[in-house]
């Protein structure tokens, strides 16, 4: 299992999943100053932006909706939103039955 061993990631899988840079003695994770939002964040928010639009707008997630910026579409939109899990295949294969009819995953 992915940070097994090392109690900070094991605690919070998720803030672990890609911390970059940090202090393993303390756990501090070293964030780097930003100017700006990030990829995820915009993409996120045009997404959600281009949902409230269009009701056949899907977001799928292979279990990285924190990564991905999918949080909060995943509120707004729950009947819209899904996490196929660990299985990228399945969320391209899901993907192409959700727009053979008709919808904009």
């Amino acid at each position: 299992r992915k940070g097994k061993g090392y109690a900070p990631a094991e605690a919070d899988p998720i803030k672990w999943h890609g911390p970059g840079p940090f202090d393993p003695a303390s756990g501090t994770i070293f964030k780097e100053k930003s100017s700006g939002p990030t990829y995820s964040q915009v993409f996120g928010q045009w997404l959600c932006d281009m949902a409230e639009r269009d009701p056949r707008i899907i977001g799928i997630t292979p279990a990285m909706r924190e990564g991905s910026g999918l949080v909060e579409f995943s509120k707004r939109f729950p009947d819209r939103y899904f996490d196929v899990a660990i299985a990228e295949q399945h969320a391209v294969t899901f993907a192409a039955g959700l727009a053979a009819e008709g919808l904009k995953p």
